[in-house]
Order: structure tokens, then C-alpha cells, then sequence
């Protein structure tokens, strides 16, 4: 997510945003909510991952009986 933004000062993208669009600036363009949703989906797999090693440390209880 942090070396995409390298390439907006391809010429593609200069064509579309502008004569200003470089590097992590994109010019008259605008992130989409994708991005946003990027975002989020790499922090939800982070907590997932820290519930996941969290929840490998626990013994169950076996004098508990029903």
C-alpha cells in the first residue's frame, strides 16, 4: 500500500489527473473508496492475527466437566 502510490507519476495518470500528478500526490484526482477499504481489510488481519496468537496460548480446563 505505501510503493502504489509510486507510479501516479506515469504518464497514464498525468494524461488523466493532470500535468501535477507525481509521486503520492495525484493531482485533480481522488482516492476511491477502495483504498479505504484496503486500509481497513490489512487492520482487520491484523487484529485477526493477534486474536489468533492470543488464542493459542489458552489451555481448556479439563476438570470441567458437564
Amino acid at each position: 500500500m505505501a510503493i502504489y502510490p509510486v507510479g501516479w507519476d506515469n504518464r497514464e495518470v498525468r494524461e488523466s489527473c493532470g500535468v501535477e500528478a507525481e509521486a503520492y500526490r495525484l493531482g485533480s484526482c481522488e482516492l476511491s473508496w477502495s483504498a479505504y477499504l484496503l486500509a481497513g481489510a490489512v487492520l482487520l488481519l491484523l487484529l485477526c492475527f493477534a486474536l489468533s496468537f492470543c488464542s493459542s496460548n489458552v489451555r481448556p480446563n479439563s476438570s470441567f466437566r458437564i
